[in-house]
């Protein structure tokens, strides 16, 4: 998760969506930076405005006159990435790791047992990625999402928009990458349509990310500018506080 303040944007952190990738490449743009997924990395836009109302504050914008903003992934893709990530050799280390591992459970095991209304296993707790983007009230709290398959090109255009000039260097490998246990094309399309009928939401909103149904985000960006306030408004004659930092 991403604020900052001189570029006004806020980047919410959607799971198994490059966004460790993305953090490495914003986070010197950002006043505030939450990289530890213990300590709140992948917090909703809820979570955001709870946690952050003073922030805001602070700033003198509002959280909506940011330019506010994620990545979304197709449902299948991104249920076999976790499937994929919780193979890795590391949760085999302790007792209380291997309850998160999948090693030893099959797809489509993972996929019934992450289904389960209750009591589901550690390891197939992974929630849905719609609930990353949205108000308290149920409406979509982002402006804009990026399909992950157009995550490059569509990062380095809001980027420039926003004022960051330096394009962003291509990497051998995906940080926090998983190991490729199986593949999309390895879904039977019995659990493929089971999946897309469970999460019909985030396949919705991914469709419409991927049809460009979202607009233009150099178009949402400079209308958001015209709109601006003076950064850092001082709320408080003789206050001294600073933006926070955090890591």
């Amino acid at each position: 998760m991403l604020i900052s303040f001189s570029k006004r944007f806020l980047f919410i952190a959607n799971t198994k969506t490059a966004s460790t990738t993305i953090e490495r490449n914003l986070r010197r743009h950002a006043d505030i930076s939450i990289s530890a997924t213990r300590l709140g990395k992948h917090m909703s836009y809820s979570q955001v405005l709870k946690n952050f109302k003073f922030v805001f504050r602070k700033s003198g914008a509002a959280a909506d006159e940011y330019f506010r903003f994620g990545v979304i992934r197709e449902p299948v893709d991104w249920v076999v990435s976790w499937y994929n990530y919780r193979h890795r050799d590391q949760l085999m280390s302790n007792s209380a790791k291997m309850k998160k591992s999948t090693h030893g459970i099959t797809f489509e095991e993972f996929v019934f047992e992450m289904m389960k209304p209750a009591n589901r296993g550690k390891f197939a707790h992974i929630g849905n990625q719609l609930a990353k983007f949205t108000a308290n009230d149920g409406s979509l709290g982002v402006d804009y999402l990026i399909p992950l398959s157009r995550v490059e090109t569509e990062l380095q255009i809001i980027a420039t928009e926003l004022g960051i000039k330096k394009a962003f260097p291509k990497e051998k490998k995906s940080a926090n990458a998983s190991p490729r246990v199986i593949g999309v094309n390895d879904v039977t399309p019995e659990i493929a349509s089971k999946l897309r009928t469970y999460f019909a939401e985030d396949l919705d909103t991914f469709h419409r990310a991927e049809s460009g149904a979202f607009g233009d985000p150099r178009e949402i960006i400079r209308a958001k500018r015209k709109e601006q306030k003076p950064f850092l408004q001082e709320k408080e004659t003789g206050s001294d506080d600073s933006p926070l930092f955090l890591v």
